[in-house]
């Protein structure tokens, strides 16, 4: 199963995707227990992903967008990329210089 990362800023985004997920499902009148069911996961797993507490592959933002009825792109907008959640890393090409 995914996993949160153990970045804080990765809980910014997590609380953000859950509460635009749990909107869309509350917006449906389904329960968790009807949307676990619908998008083809555990209650526990719809659960964490409501609370903004499950990190999300696309397989399963996908399962999510079909149970809700929605698309993927719709549970996701609005929702603000954190540049704190990226990390520090410097991501460099190999053969570049880091120009430091």
């Amino acid at each position: 199963m995914d996993q949160p990362d153990d970045n804080p800023g990765d809980d910014v985004l997590l609380l953000a995707v859950g509460a635009k997920i749990r909107q869309f499902r509350l917006d449906a009148g389904m329960t968790q227990q009807q949307f676990a069911k619908a998008a083809g996961m555990s209650v526990q797993y719809a659960q964490r992903v409501d609370a903004g507490q499950q990190n999300l592959s696309l397989r399963s933002l996908s399962r999510v967008a079909i149970a809700l009825r929605t698309t993927m792109s719709a549970l996701l907008e609005g929702v603000a990329a954190d540049p704190g959640s990226l990390g520090t890393r410097s991501w460099i090409r190999r053969g570049e210089d880091s120009g430091s």
